[in-house]
């Protein structure tokens, strides 16, 4: 999956790899979607040997390669747990501490946080020592804090 992940890449260029109506969708309203990272992890999934179904369930746009791309963090939450069971790791945190316990580890990490105005969470692959994309196991303000992440080991 790891090489199917856009690493360091913006979040309209990740719309705009994903392309079709995932991209039509954020040109429309660039605020609404401002936050790429469940079309970052689609694409890892769709191009990595587990290809989203298309599809009642979560709210999922096509790309321009007719693939499905999962749209919302509550939504990837929902399809990982169903591919993948339950996690092999959850923690209630205040953040750091997670980190600790992930070091080392490789697979998808799902962070929820309280305090977004327009995101519930963030989705990424975790290397075992940072994230695909970004960690949010701290926050520059105490207005936001991470309170539970999720790990799923990728063998």
């Amino acid at each position: 999956m790891w090489s199917a992940y856009p690493v360091g890449v913006s979040a309209k260029d990740a719309y705009r790899l994903a392309g079709g109506s995932v991209y039509e969708h954020y040109v429309e309203d660039p605020i609404a979607y401002a936050n790429a990272c469940g079309v970052r992890l689609s694409r890892a999934f769709n191009y990595g040997g587990m290809e989203i179904p298309k599809g009642p369930g979560e709210y999922k746009l096509r790309g321009g390669d007719n693939k499905a791309y999962i749209m919302r963090v509550s939504d990837m939450l929902k399809f990982v747990r169903r591919q993948f069971g339950k996690p092999d790791l959850s923690i209630k945190t205040s953040g750091q501490d997670a980190y600790i316990q992930l070091s080392g580890m490789k697979g998808i990490v799902i962070f929820e946080i309280a305090g977004w105005r327009n995101a519930t969470g963030h989705v990424t692959l975790w290397d075992g020592m940072d994230c695909g994309d970004s960690c949010y196991f701290t926050h520059a303000t105490s207005a936001e804090k991470t309170t539970a992440v999720h790990y799923w080991e990728l063998k």
